[in-house]
């Protein structure tokens, strides 16, 4: 039998219209520990389980230095514009981030005095973030005005859809965020509450709309009315998106002072990891 090790890495876990990464690793084979089982079945099953525990390890952001997971998550979007270009492991940006951020975790715990140094100022800085109102997922990225200008374009475009959508998935919303979601407060299940209520709720609202629509229109148009309706909402997530992204850069755009601190930042950690 073969085993298939692979990685889940959420963007956000608890909102939609992020990335969820799934990464599979190499394949081994259940036959591969068998010589060790025979003479030592508790061995040969705890090699097993570390195997698949590194495999999995290897396929996600797995953070390892658990004391200081938060302030690594900070060190790990800072880093995320250059993961790729500084990692060995190119495999995608997910293996990219867990290898420089774990490097980070390394050498910043054989230099308390520097990791207390670092700390205070990486922590000042995503005050500084927050205090701005910047998304806690923006890109220290300089302001592009003409792709600004084609944003704000692209945002005119999709506004009358967002209302439109708005409108239409108002009742499961509703019944989704208010009466299921409210009521979790562990954040990593919100979205896959959200997807399993969805699939379940939104397939039966279409269908009532589509009845009710059915008895003051032709069927086919009603049918065709109600199949634009998961269209628009995705029309909906891109747009806000697409201003989330705006609304960053503009910010950026008056406040560049942040991205000097940023780059401060990033020369200092590049330094501490041998990129320098």
């Amino acid at each position: 039998m073969n085993v298939a090790p692979f990685g889940l890495h959420y963007e956000s876990h608890p909102q939609r219209w992020y990335d969820l990464h799934v990464h599979f690793g190499e394949p081994f084979q259940v036959k591969d520990f068998k010589e060790v089982y025979n003479e030592n079945a508790i061995i040969a099953h705890k090699q097993f389980t570390d195997k698949i525990r590194e495999d999995i390890s290897a396929e996600m952001v797995d953070i390892k230095w658990h004391d200081e997971y938060e302030f690594m998550e900070q060190v790990r979007a800072l880093l995320k514009p250059y993961a790729m270009q500084w990692a060995e492991n190119k495999k995608s940006i997910v293996h990219a981030e867990n290898e420089l951020v774990n490097k980070v975790g390394e050498q910043l715990r054989k230099d308390p005095s520097n990791l207390e140094l670092l700390k205070g100022k990486i922590q000042d800085y995503f005050e500084n973030i927050q205090s701005h109102h910047l998304t806690k997922d923006f890109l220290a990225k300089k302001t592009n005005l003409l792709g600004l200008f084609f944003k704000s374009i692209g945002l005119l475009f999709g506004l009358p859809f967002w209302v439109i959508a708005k409108v239409i998935n108002f009742i499961p919303e509703f019944i989704i965020e208010k009466k299921v979601i409210a009521g979790v407060k562990d954040v990593t299940w919100h979205i896959s509450l959200r997807c399993g209520i969805s699939l379940f709720l939104y397939p039966i609202y279409y269908c009532i709309m589509f009845l009710i629509l059915v008895f003051s229109l032709d069927w086919i148009l009603a049918g065709i009315i109600v199949f634009t309706f998961p269209l628009v909402s995705i029309v909906m997530y891109e747009t806000e998106y697409h201003f989330k992204k705006l609304k960053n850069a503009f910010l950026l755009f008056k406040k560049p002072e942040i991205l000097k601190i940023e780059q401060e930042l990033v020369k200092e950690i590049r330094a501490l990891i041998g990129k320098g």
